[in-house]
């Protein structure tokens, strides 16, 4: 079982060795790791929040796709066409270095920046600092 350490402690687990499916990357956390990344992922959106725009759609509560559509069609009568696209590779081009200085420089607490770090060791088994697992956003 692999196990990833924040200031030396072990904190994330993986039930399963990591796995490619679609060309993606997979994790299956522990029951502990699990509860972890989500309270993780909602102190992160706490202390995020006053630095993210309303018109970031892609944001949960923001709108999402059809909200980014109506949005357009009422503010651009012109408008004919609305094209949506996605960021090929979007999650193995993550880097590290960049996220983790964002949040140090927005003064994100020290112990959720440990469990981000350790969370994005997972696919890094070649040390190049790039990239996360699907659906880790």
């Amino acid at each position: 079982m692999n196990e990833l350490l924040t200031y030396g402690v072990p904190v994330l687990q993986l039930q399963r060795k990591p796995w490619f499916k679609d060309g993606r990357l997979l994790a299956m956390w522990t029951a502990d790791s699990q509860v972890l990344i989500k309270q993780t992922m909602y102190q992160l959106y706490a202390e995020l929040k006053p630095f993210l725009k309303s018109f970031c759609t892609h944001i949960k509560g923001n709108g999402g796709v059809k909200g980014t559509a109506r949005w357009l069609m009422a503010h651009m009568k012109k408008i004919q066409f609305v094209a949506r696209f996605d960021v090929a590779s979007y999650y193995q081009s993550i880097c590290h270095h960049s996220l983790l200085k964002q949040l140090d420089e927005i003064r994100v607490d020290k112990k959720l920046q440990g469990v981000v770090k350790d969370y994005l060791q997972v696919p890094d088994t070649e040390g190049s600092g790039r990239g996360m697992v699907a659906g880790g956003s």
